[in-house]
């Protein structure tokens, strides 16, 4: 248990610093209106994240975790969510490949010269 968390935690205190390290680089580089860019374009990141895991995660999860001695109705969950989330991905990848002036626009509001 002390390995598990002992790792665990060492690889939090790796990508809090990290973070740390990339987000001064960034402002030194970009300025202060360029870190506002940088959350615009991170919130959108994680907000196409949710959308595109379709947040069933947990139940993902949970319904592997009962349905592990019946190895047929696993194959066709899995099968089923596999399909699900490809198609939901592609769904997206073309939303944001054919309107991705739009996004643009929206992220970084560049509609200033």
């Amino acid at each position: 248990m002390f390995k598990v968390t002992s790792l665990s935690s060492f690889s939090i205190l790796v990508r809090l610093i990290t973070g740390f390290l990339s987000s001064k680089v960034i402002a030194y580089f970009v300025g202060p209106s360029g870190m506002a860019l940088m959350g615009n374009l991170r919130s959108f990141t994680s907000l196409l994240e949710s959308v595109g895991t379709l947040g069933i995660q947990n139940g993902v999860l949970q319904n592997v975790a009962k349905n592990q001695q019946d190895k047929v109705r696993l194959n066709h969950f899995v099968r089923l969510v596999f399909w699900t989330l490809l198609l939901f991905s592609l769904l997206i990848s073309t939303t944001l490949l054919f309107g991705n002036s739009y996004f643009g626009k929206m992220i970084f509001n560049s509609n200033r010269v």
